[in-house]
C-alpha cells in the first residue's frame, strides 16, 4: 500500500471506530474496492491509535477506576468476560466472515435495526452486575464485521434503560480491554514500517474528533440517525455482491 492508501484507511478507522457503523466492516469494504492486500500489521497500529484516543479522552475515569471502592471496575470486568471467551475460542470462525461482503451487508442491516430501536428508549436505571454482563454479551456480537462495537454496546445499554451518561462511560471504557485483547491476539502479525506512521496519526486525530462528536450526538438523543446510513450501506452491498 502507498501512503495515500494508508492515510485513507487511517481516516476510515478513526471515523468508523467510534461512529456506530462498524470500523472492521468498512475497512474490509474499502480494501476490496481499492484491491488492497490485507496488512494485519498496519491494522494492529490502527487499533492501537484508537485505543490511545480512549486512554486520553477518558483519562480521568480510568484514574478513578484505581479506587477499589469504585464499582464500575467490577462491572467492566464482568462485561469483558463474554468477548474474551468468544473472541478466544471462535477467533478463526469470526475471521472467516471478513472475506465475504454478503455477511457484512447483512450484519450492517442488523446493526441499523439495533441503532434505530434506541429512539424509543429513555435511560433511568443505573449500572449493576446483571446489565453490565448483558451489555458485555452484546459487545461480543460486535466481533462480527458490520456490527458496530460502540453501536451495540451503547444501543443495548439504552435499550436496557441504563442512564445515558452511564451508557456512554461504560461502553467506551469497556472498549479498552476489548481493543487491547484484539491487539494482543494480532500482535504476532505486527511488523513496523515507517510508512504506517501517517496512517497511525490519521486514525488518532480523526478518532479523537469523531469520539467527541458522537458523545455530543448521544446526549442530544440523535444516536439513532446512524441507522439510516447502516441500512442503506448494507442494502447496497447486498445488491452489489448478489445482483451485479
Amino acid at each position: 500500500m502507498n501512503i495515500l492508501q494508508l492515510l485513507i484507511l487511517g481516516v476510515i478507522q478513526g471515523i468508523t471506530e467510534w461512529l456506530p457503523v462498524s470500523s472492521s466492516g468498512h475497512l474490509a469494504i474499502i480494501s476490496e474496492i481499492l484491491g488492497l492486500k490485507e496488512d494485519l500489521g498496519f491494522y494492529v497500529m490502527l487499533h492501537f491509535a484508537t485505543l490511545l484516543v480512549l486512554l486520553i479522552y477518558f483519562r480521568k475515569d480510568i484514574i478513578s477506576l484505581l479506587k477499589l471502592e469504585n464499582k464500575l471496575l467490577y462491572y467492566l470486568i464482568i462485561g469483558t468476560i463474554p468477548i474474551g471467551i468468544i473472541g478466544y475460542f471462535f477467533h478463526n470462525i469470526i475471521e472467516s466472515f471478513f472475506s465475504n461482503l454478503i455477511y457484512i451487508g447483512i450484519f450492517l442491516i442488523i446493526n441499523s435495526i439495533i441503532l434505530y430501536s434506541t429512539k424509543y428508549f429513555k435511560g433511568e436505571k443505573r449500572l449493576n452486575f446483571k446489565n453490565s454482563f448483558l451489555v458485555g454479551l452484546f459487545q461480543a456480537i460486535a466481533l462480527l464485521p458490520g456490527i458496530s462495537r460502540s453501536g451495540i454496546t451503547i444501543g443495548s445499554s439504552l435499550i436496557l434503560k441504563i442512564k445515558k451518561q452511564d451508557a456512554i462511560n461504560f461502553s467506551f471504557l469497556l472498549a479498552i480491554p476489548a481493543i487491547l485483547g484484539a491487539t494482543i491476539l494480532e500482535i504476532k502479525n505486527f511488523s513496523f514500517d515507517y510508512l504506517h506512521i501517517p496512517g497511525f496519526f490519521a486514525a488518532f486525530i480523526t478518532g479523537y474528533i469523531t469520539l467527541s462528536v458522537l458523545i455530543k450526538l448521544i446526549k442530544e438523543n440523535k444516536f439513532y440517525i446512524f441507522s439510516y446510513y447502516c441500512f442503506v450501506m448494507g442494502v447496497l452491498i447486498l445488491i452489489w455482491k448478489i445482483l451485479i
